[in-house]
């Protein structure tokens, strides 16, 4: 990576791990959600330069590492974009947009009666879109785009009881066209029913884990922040810190066969990104004060490995929220300047060989 005058290498003081951090002169900013993509190959970044931490409205970067130009690729909002197959795809207030990295040329995909809701998520070939949002009655849309036909279906309209009454993080399988994962949204120490699949041919919903009650009859498996594989047979997610039914950390979920098993519980996990190959994860952490840590998850070496702790205010946008380039060889996270503005931290594994 090339450094400039918004690039700038690092050294982690409490793990000595060298970083990069990727920086909007005198703004902020961001990468995607966790859950999303914001690489353009691997050695190509882009970013939201954030306007306001409030509003959340943006200018998209694209950033080369191995020369530092940038370029202005559309205005957006973040976190609502995906980047897949040298297109950058959003939610823009009630349609879905695209837009070429390499032209700048913005269609609209669809476009709907109400605000659509992300974050955004785009299967594999590109061919299958999530599409949500929530009706003036309080019930929720979870539905699918069909980008070769244009054809929107709405799977599913629902909701729970209140106070937790809400359906988020609508995500269309990575390989799968039948599969919509969706999640029952709340406190978690009060949700026992986060984890749903819906299935688009009969629209049929079903709860995939069941979460098992603890000796006092409080839930003792408190779970969040589900991240799909990329060969869509299962899920990770998190068993959060007051999960009272151990082991916690990261899990993983069998959508086909429903059995979960624990992944890493080494650390007090808070978000799980995968790499392509579905063995690297990299999952930040809930270690409390000012830094949350970001730690490299080997499956086959069964190995737990910090590489960065990551200065943060626990508010969105400044979720580290890690996130693999293409080839799996790069990991970006949010994190927070000296100054206080959010930047983009950048990790080169290959380092990782030579300790």
């Amino acid at each position: 990576m090339k450094e400039t005058g918004n690039i700038h290498g690092c050294i982690c003081e409490k793990f000595g791990t060298a970083y990069y951090i990727l920086e909007q002169p005198n703004g902020h900013a961001a990468h995607c959600y966790v859950t999303g993509n914001c690489w353009d190959g691997n050695d190509a970044i882009i970013t939201a330069r954030v306007r306001g931490l409030t509003d959340h409205c943006c200018d998209f970067v694209r950033t080369d590492l191995n020369t530092g130009e940038e370029e202005i690729i559309c205005a957006g909002r973040w976190p609502e974009f995906y980047v897949r197959g040298g297109s950058l795809y959003q939610f823009w207030k009630n349609k879905v947009q695209k837009t070429n990295i390499k032209t700048k040329k913005t269609e609209v995909l669809w476009e709907g009666e109400y605000e659509l809701s992300g974050p955004i998520s785009v299967s594999e070939d590109e061919k299958r879109i999530s599409v949500s949002w929530c009706y003036g009655d309080g019930t929720t849309s979870v539905g699918q785009l069909n980008t070769v036909t244009g054809e929107h279906k709405e799977v599913y309209r629902g909701g729970f009881a209140k106070p937790f009454a809400d359906i988020t993080h609508v995500m269309v399988s990575p390989q799968d066209h039948n599969k919509i994962f969706f999640c029952h949204e709340g406190t978690t120490q009060y949700i026992t029913n986060r984890l749903w699949m819906a299935d688009v041919d009969t629209g049929y919903v079903e709860n995939i884990l069941r979460q098992r009650l603890n000796e006092d009859g409080n839930n003792g498996e408190c779970v969040g922040h589900e991240m799909w594989s990329p060969d869509g047979k299962g899920m990770y997610f998190i068993k959060y810190i007051s999960t009272t039914i151990l082991p916690r950390g990261v899990w993983y979920l069998d959508v086909y066969t429903k059995e979960s098993r624990c992944i890493a519980s080494g650390y007090d996990y808070w978000h799980v990104g995968v790499s392509p190959d579905g063995n690297l994860l990299a999952a930040d952490t809930q270690i409390g004060g000012d830094y949350s840590d970001v730690v490299l998850i080997d499956q086959k070496k069964g190995s737990e490995t910090p590489l960065v702790s990551a200065r943060t205010n626990w508010t969105h946008p400044c979720h580290p929220h890690p996130v693999f380039n293409e080839n799996g060889s790069k990991i970006c996270f949010e994190i927070l300047s000296e100054n206080g503005n959010l930047c983009v931290g950048i990790i080169d594994l290959a380092q990782l060989k030579l300790k």
